[in-house]
């Protein structure tokens, strides 16, 4: 006869390699589609020179832990770019602590990739997909390292200032506590 006791733990077991496989799928998804984008959108080759740019930025980060509760530190974000071409940059991200939440303080560095593509005369939406490392400090201590993916608009206010908006997950840890926000910045063309 069939033993059937041990079924829910196979399932789960299954469910667990398919819910990465899944992921996987859909970070594959989202870069290839970006990737296609990008090469479908270079139907004007323009030879031009990289563009750097920062950017500064209140982040009222969003810690979740798996009893849900949550704490909320904010942080100045800064961040260095350089684009690419037309529809892609690379970044580099570094926030820190301003003011901490029940003594609780959030150190983070990422690298990240940004493609982004005007909507509008002066809008652009854009994407972000890296690495983040966050350092949780006083009674929440510990490190959130992971994947870090988000979206965001950006409008142009002058030639060389911008404004920006975006929502970032930034990492979820091995005890399913994870870290996001919505951030508002102002960045700088140089």
């Amino acid at each position: 006869m069939y033993n059937f006791d041990n079924l829910e733990e196979i399932y789960r077991t299954y469910d667990t390699r398919q819910g990465a496989l899944m992921k996987l799928k859909f970070y594959f998804l989202i870069l290839s589609t970006l990737w296609a984008h990008s090469v479908l959108a270079q139907d004007e080759q323009q030879e031009t020179s990289p563009v750097f740019y920062g950017e500064i930025a209140h982040l009222p980060l969003i810690v979740k832990f798996p009893d849900t509760s949550k704490i909320r530190p904010k942080l100045a974000r800064i961040t260095i770019g350089m684009d690419i071409n037309e529809n892609w940059a690379l970044e580099g991200m570094a926030a820190t602590t301003v003011n901490k939440d029940e003594e609780v303080t959030a150190t983070m560095g990422g690298v990240f990739l940004k493609p982004h593509t005007p909507v509008a005369e002066d809008v652009e939406l854009f994407g972000r997909i890296g690495f983040n490392r966050t350092l949780l400090g006083g009674s929440a201590g510990g490190a959130v390292s992971n994947v870090a993916y988000g979206f965001g608009m950006q409008m142009q206010l002058t030639k060389d200032y911008y404004g920006q908006i975006d929502y970032m997950m930034y990492g979820r840890g091995p005890n399913s506590e994870s870290t996001r926000g919505l951030s508002l910045a102002l960045g700088v063309r140089f």
